[in-house]
C-alpha cells in the first residue's frame, strides 16, 4: 500500500526504485504500516522526502510552499473588476484630501520645545495617512488602481511643498517690519520638516516600486516632488539668514554709534 501511494505521488519514478529507496521487501506484509528510515545519501530517498515533505510534518517547508502558492493569487480577484476600481480610487482620494485639509487647519506652525521630533505635525500626519492608504491598496491591487493612487501621493506631496513655500513667503513678508523670535523658530522647524519630507519621499518611491506590478515600476517616480522640497530647504536657509541679520542689526548700529575712544583699557588687562 505504501509503495502504491508513493507511486501515485511520484509517477515518473519506477516502482522498483521506490521499493529500494524505502528499503521495502515486496513481500513484506507490514510495508504499508510505517515509513522506515531512509539513507540521507540515497537520491531516490531524497526525491521522495522533497516531494512529500509537507505530508511528513515538515511544517517549515509546508508553510513556504503555501506562501508561494498564495502569492500567485494575490490581486487576482481585484483584477476581475479592474474596470470598477476607479470607485475605490475616488474614495481613497477623498480620504487623503479630507485629511490633508484637516491637518493644515490644525497646524500651528510650531512645535513643543520638549518634543523629540522637531517637524511640523502636519508633515507627520500626511505621511502617516499616505502609508495607511498604500497598505490598504497593495492588499487589493498591484496594477492600475495602485498606480492611480500613487498619483494621489504625487498630488498631495506637491501641494504640501507648496504650503510650506506659502508659509515661508508670509514670514519673509512679515520680516520687512522686523524679525521675531516666532518667525525664526518657525523657519528652523520648517527646515527640519522639508528635509524630513525629502527623505520620506525617497522612501515612499522605493516601497511602491517594490510592491506595484512590474509594468508600472519605471513610472513610479517622485523626483519632482523631492526637488520641490529641496528648493524649500534652500529658500528657508536664505530667509533664516535674513532674519538673523535683522535680529542682530540693531546691535551693529549701536556699535557704530559708540565713541570707542572714550574707553581706555587698563594696563593690567592688556598685560
Amino acid at each position: 500500500a505504501l509503495v502504491k501511494y508513493f507511486s501515485r505521488q511520484l509517477q515518473d519514478i519506477p516502482t522498483e526504485d521506490i521499493q529500494k529507496s524505502l528499503n521495502l521487501n515486496p513481500d513484506d506484509s507490514n510495508a504499508g504500516s510505517s515509513i522506515p528510515p531512509m539513507s540521507s545519501h540515497d537520491p531516490m530517498a531524497e526525491a521522495i522526502v522533497d516531494k512529500l515533505a509537507p505530508k511528513r510534518g515538515l511544517a517549515d517547508r509546508h508553510e513556504e510552499l503555501i506562501k508561494q502558492e498564495m502569492q500567485k493569487f494575490r490581486g487576482v480577484i481585484s483584477m476581475s473588476f479592474e474596470g470598477y476600481m476607479y470607485l475605490y480610487v475616488e474614495n481613497q482620494q477623498a480620504i487623503v484630501q479630507n485629511r490633508f485639509v484637516e491637518l493644515l487647519q490644525q497646524e500651528t506652525w510650531t512645535v513643543d520645545e520638549q518634543a523629540q521630533s522637531k517637524v511640523f505635525a502636519s508633515a507627520r500626519g500626511l505621511f502617516d495617512t499616505l502609508s495607511k492608504v498604500r497598505q490598504r491598496v497593495q492588499n487589493l491591487n498591484q496594477s492600475q488602481a495602485f498606480f492611480e493612487i500613487f498619483g494621489i501621493f504625487q498630488k498631495y506631496l506637491s501641494e504640501y511643498a507648496d504650503k510650506l513655500k506659502q508659509k515661508l513667503d508670509q514670514i519673509e513678508l512679515n520680516s520687512q517690519r522686523g524679525a521675531t523670535v516666532a518667525d525664526e523658530i518657525c523657519c528652523c522647524v520648517m527646515l527640519n520638516t522639508a528635509q524630513y519630507c525629502a527623505s520620506m519621499v525617497e522612501t515612499i518611491q522605493k516601497i511602491v516600486q517594490q510592491e506595484i506590478a512590474e509594468k508600472y515600476k519605471e513610472n513610479v517616480n517622485l523626483e519632482k516632488e523631492r526637488v520641490k522640497f529641496t528648493v524649500v530647504i534652500a529658500q528657508v536657509r536664505e530667509v533664516l539668514t535674513k532674519l538673523i541679520a535683522l535680529a542682530i542689526d540693531p546691535a551693529f548700529i549701536e556699535m557704530t554709534r559708540t565713541q570707542w575712544d572714550r574707553f581706555t583699557a587698563e594696563t593690567s588687562v592688556l598685560d
